[in-house]
């Protein structure tokens, strides 16, 4: 049988709210992205900067997070932005959208 233990204890207090609180793995991270587009990092060392309104996190290489990015103007398309962390800085962003393959790589589909 496995055994639990316990890597970290935060209290409620230290998020604004509760709303799309997500665990994130590789690394492991708890997250924070509400409805006023601030993404947060509150475990384990803390961090929070402004997104776009149709952003959203998708994962984490290092020092560098991946979010994607949807327009609706009139036809749908997809980017991906990729941020320094902990800054928040956009590093770069490509047309298409992230596919992580089973292997760990990455691939941007256009």
């Amino acid at each position: 049988m496995e055994q639990t233990t316990m890597r970290a204890e935060n209290s409620l207090a230290e998020v604004q709210d509760c709303y799309n609180v997500m665990f994130a793995h590789a690394p492991p991270m708890l997250i924070r992205q509400g409805f006023e587009n601030l993404f947060q990092v509150v475990w384990p060392e803390k961090t929070e900067f402004h997104i776009g309104n149709q952003e959203s996190f998708y994962s984490r290489d290092g020092d560098k997070l991946y979010f994607s990015r949807w327009f609706e103007d009139p036809e749908y398309r997809d980017e991906v932005v990729i941020r320094h962390y902990p800054s928040g800085e956009i590093l770069e962003v490509i047309p298409g959208s992230l596919w992580e393959m089973p292997d760990g790589q990455r691939w941007v589909l256009q």
